[in-house]
């Protein structure tokens, strides 16, 4: 009986291991897709920003429709850029998925040309892979400001 209960922990052990291992690398992927964003938008690459959603992407901004695919993801970050929002921070908070798909939760700052915080808030985003890539998928936020 003890050595059936050593060989399950064993294998408990080995599965939590292999989960953390997992959850580790999504995290990471999702980070360094973060990262891309930021760089991209700061450089003022719309379409840089764009190639990182998925074709079949949505954007549900607050206050307003939703952004449907990639073709029209571009345009609403170059408005944002042209409105003057310089800059994007995101502070990831939270990673789960099952390897094709993934969340993430987070909190956002928005910067304009002179450095001061335009907006400050949170998000969710929903991943997807395709290959090797993760791509946003669906992507919504609001703001903390009243």
């Amino acid at each position: 009986m003890k050595k059936v209960s050593l060989a399950f922990a064993l294998m408990f052990i080995a599965a939590a291991s292999q989960t953390f291992a997992q959850s580790s690398a999504l995290r990471s992927s999702v980070e360094n897709g973060e990262a891309k964003f930021a760089k991209l938008f700061a450089s003022g690459d719309s379409a840089g920003v764009g190639n990182l959603y998925s074709e079949d992407a949505e954007l549900l901004p607050p206050n307003g429709a939703i952004v449907k695919g990639r073709q029209n993801i571009r345009p609403f970050w170059q408005g944002a850029w042209d409105a003057g929002v310089k800059k994007i921070e995101v502070k990831t908070v939270e990673t789960d998925g099952n390897g094709k798909t993934a969340y993430e939760v987070g909190r956002y700052a928005l910067y304009g040309e002179a450095g001061y915080v335009l907006d400050e808030g949170k998000y969710v985003v929903i991943w997807k892979r395709s290959g090797e890539t993760w791509f946003l998928y669906r992507d919504i936020w609001n703001s903390n400001k009243k």
